[in-house]
């Protein structure tokens, strides 16, 4: 039982890894990055607003750098 908590804790956390850097990848590949929450949704283009576009990638990699700083220590 414990086993298996363990085994599906352990599958959700590579899933959730995945979703988020596939995203951080999807978004520095096509330029296109998604700022603001879900009820004010907004999409920033690297090619017409490029110092928001860099804000929002900036705030995404310092969000998933504490996470693995606090998930590795």
């Amino acid at each position: 039982m414990l086993l298996g908590a363990l085994l599906s804790q352990a599958v959700l956390v590579a899933l959730i890894d995945c979703c988020i850097w596939g995203t951080i990848i999807l978004e520095l590949w096509t330029g296109v990055a998604v700022a603001g929450s879900r009820i004010n949704m907004g999409v920033v283009h690297r090619s017409k607003t490029p110092g928001p576009y860099w804000v929002a990638m900036s705030i995404q990699f310092l969000a998933v750098g504490v996470r693995e700083y606090l998930r590795w220590s």
